[in-house]
């Protein structure tokens, strides 16, 4: 990583997220199948197994999505030595591939709280009387919601800077001649960079955020139509 350039390290996130975004994609189609399929009947194993499949590749999908921010963060903002952003790019992978392997841990203590319905269409998940997994259950909502704080205060930080550097470099212009007032409008690159900033936060915030509130109240009565997940 640290003898890659920036753009190479981007598109190798780009492409590892590219594969666990396809995982997710088929195991929707799966999860798909046994609803449009009704003679398709689920029984515990398979569902305790698309359980750890789905919320394993959200997991790992969201993080690389951090990773990408904190590059694009570092990239642009350079908030250390040269020294220093070399060890913090190799270390953040490591610290990634440690913090979903925590979070898959826990997500596979909530295996005992899946089961399958009565009648073989659904997926029922219940914490009732079972405090480890409601436990591992609050860990993973948390985990989701530092993934979408990190991602949100990274692109906020790089907002923030480049709007900051225009600013001193308008001042500059302006305290050393009036008449070159007009040449330090605000360039069309930070208009659509920013409104490309806020699309991307607001489409992680949109799809995200709900899954990390489903999380964190595992006793709320739940059922989709698309997946057929029943949570109780």
């Amino acid at each position: 990583m640290s003898r890659s350039s920036p753009s190479d390290r981007l598109r190798g996130y780009i492409s590892v997220l590219a594969v666990i975004d396809l995982t997710v994609l088929m195991a929707l189609l799966v999860r798909s199948l046994y609803h449009f399929l009704p003679h398709f009947m689920l029984d515990t194993s398979s569902c305790r197994a698309m359980f750890v499949l789905e919320n394993g590749v959200k997991i790992t999908s969201l993080t690389v999505l951090s990773c990408i921010s904190i590059e694009r963060y570092i990239t642009i903002r350079k908030p250390f030595c040269s020294e220093t952003r070399r060890k913090f790019v190799n270390a953040t992978p490591l610290g990634a591939f440690i913090f979903v392997g925590v979070v898959i841990a826990a997500i596979v203590v909530q295996v005992t709280s899946v089961n399958v319905s009565t009648d073989g269409m659904n997926c029922v998940r219940s914490y009732r009387g079972k405090a480890t997994p409601r436990v591992a259950a609050y860990l993973t909502a948390v985990a989701f919601l530092v993934d979408l704080t990190i991602i949100s205060v990274n692109y906020f930080q790089i907002v923030r800077h480049v709007r900051r550097k225009f600013t001193k470099r308008r001042a500059r212009v302006q305290a050393n001649s009036r008449v070159r007032e007009s040449l330090v409008n605000e360039p069309r690159y930070m208009r659509e960079m920013t409104a490309a900033i806020i699309r991307v936060g607001v489409f992680h915030v949109i799809c995200w955020l709900p899954m990390s509130l489903m999380q964190s109240i595992p006793d709320h009565s739940i059922q989709s139509k698309l997946t057929g997940w029943d949570f109780h």
